[in-house]
């Protein structure tokens, strides 16, 4: 009997968390993101992260400054588990679980859209900060 093939998060967990340039290498592309978001006028106050992954990029937001909402939508069980563990509970803060090719925002959800899982990804990355 043949095994079901793996499920696209189960193949994505594996890349993200295996991932050699993970965490340090991200960190300094987040920084990067993370500011130049904050430098926006007027400064958003909602933000939609589509590819929150584990939410290094939220933690990486609320240093540098960031006060407002922030919503980490990832396909990654695991992912988000860890992101609900890394951010603390006292901030507005909200991670679902969810097919970003599939997830339908309420209205006005954000102010400004990021897709932080690309600066996971680089080399591939393109700019992903959408205003």
């Amino acid at each position: 009997m043949l095994a079901d093939p793996p499920s696209e998060s189960s193949v994505f967990d594996q890349f993200y968390f295996s991932n050699p340039y993970a965490p340090e290498a991200i960190r300094a592309k987040h920084i990067a993101v993370a500011q130049e978001i904050l430098a926006m006028t007027p400064r958003p106050t909602k933000i939609l992260d589509l590819g929150a992954g584990c939410g290094w990029f939220e933690s990486e937001l609320r240093a540098q400054g960031y006060l407002g909402e922030y919503t980490g939508v990832d396909f990654s069980r695991f992912g988000i588990r860890m992101a609900r563990l890394n951010c603390p509970l006292d901030r507005p803060t909200v991670f679902t679980h969810a097919d970003v090719r599939t997830y339908e925002p309420g209205p006005h959800l954000a102010d400004a859209l990021v897709m932080s899982i690309d600066l996971a990804c680089e080399p591939y990355a393109q700019r992903t900060l959408v205003r």
